[in-house]
This record gives C-alpha cells, sequence and structure tokens, in this order.
C-alpha cells in the first residue's frame, strides 16, 4: 500500500488504513489540535480530568530514579564526557550561574553589601563560607565539591551554622580555632572589665 500524504510503500495493518504509521501520527496530532480548538471548554475538561486521575504517580518516578543511577553507573565515563563537553561550550554562563548563586549566599548570611563577620572586610573576593561548627570536612564529603555548596546553601532554603568571613580569618580560625581578632576583642573585654 502507497501512503496517500507521503507516497511511501508501506505495509497495511487494517483494512481502512490509508496512511503509514508517521504519517497517521501526524494527522492525529493534527485532529486533536483542530478538535481541541473548537471544543474548547470540553478539551480543557478532558484534559484536567485526565490529570486528577493520573496527578500521583510515585511508581513511575521511582521507576525513572533507579534507572537514571543504574544507567549512569554502567555509563559513567560517557556522562562524565558530556557534561565536561557542555561545561566547556556553557563556560559563561556556568561563570555567571556561580556568582549569582555564590551573591546570593553571601548576602543571606551576611547582610547586603557582603562583610566578613569578624573583621568587616567587605571585598568580596576575600569572602569565604565558614562552618560555624569547624564541621566543613565533613559537610564537603557529602556535597559534590566547594563550588557546590552555594547551590546545596540554596536548596535546603540557607540553614543555620554558617556564617561569612574573609579568608583571613576563616583560615586563622580552621588552624588556630580563634581569630586574632576574636583574640584582641576577647582582650579588650577583659581589660574593660577589670
Amino acid at each position: 500500500m502507497i501512503c496517500q500524504r507521503c507516497n511511501i510503500e508501506f505495509e497495511k495493518t487494517s483494512n481502512n488504513q490509508k496512511y503509514c504509521s508517521e504519517c497517521g501520527a501526524i494527522i492525529l496530532k493534527c485532529r486533536i489540535k483542530k478538535y481541541d480548538e473548537t471544543h474548547k471548554e470540553e478539551a480543557s475538561k478532558r484534559k484536567k480530568e485526565f490529570y486528577q486521575t493520573h496527578k500521583e504517580e510515585p511508581k513511575r518516578k521511582k521507576y525513572s530514579k533507579k534507572y537514571s543511577k543504574k544507567y549512569y553507573k554502567t555509563h559513567k565515563e560517557q556522562h562524565h564526557q558530556r557534561m565536561k563537553k557542555w561545561r566547556e561550550e556553557h563556560k559563561k554562563e556556568v561563570k555567571e550561574y556561580q556568582k549569582k548563586s555564590r551573591m546570593q549566599v553571601l548576602i543571606h548570611y551576611s547582610g547586603n553589601p557582603p562583610k566578613c563577620a569578624c573583621c568587616g572586610e567587605d571585598h568580596l573576593e576575600f569572602l569565604s563560607i565558614d562552618h560555624i561548627n569547624n564541621d566543613g570536612a565533613e559537610h564537603r564529603k557529602t556535597v559534590d565539591s566547594g563550588t557546590q555548596i552555594c547551590r546545596w546553601l540554596i536548596k535546603y532554603n540557607y540553614p543555620s551554622g554558617f556564617q561569612i568571613l574573609c579568608h583571613n580569618c576563616n583560615m586563622s580560625k580552621g588552624f588556630y580555632g580563634i581569630c586574632p581578632h576574636e583574640t584582641a576583642r576577647q582582650l579588650l573585654q577583659n581589660n574593660d572589665k577589670a
């Protein structure tokens, strides 16, 4: 049988078939669209009913998650190559997104304009995110990398336990347990009391 739309020979699956399967699908979509346009109320009612009956399908989501994880495990190297290529092609957009998300986090934890909670340093390049309880190493194991922490903080709605410090204060706190600025403040408070 020859398709009446594309003139390609195809194998008939029913007696009154005039089109190949590809053309039949296209024509059916066009007919449904025309019908929906002329019967808007009925079409919207039909769509609402469909979404009401199919809105809770957790099995499909669970299956797709399981499939995605399984696929990733078996195609890890291909995935990494694709992501690397994508990042190279979209370097500018990725950098802009990282800057924007970092700025959102800095403003949330330290105010606008952002500044160090210890010494008041306000150069953006010098500011960093500090884990108040000194559990940064453990936390970084659960988050992919240092650049991902901003995304993580935004995703989890800015949890407590973080502050903004300049790199000097942050490193001093990490190495010595306390920043020299804090030591100086404590000495001044003790002198004022005495």
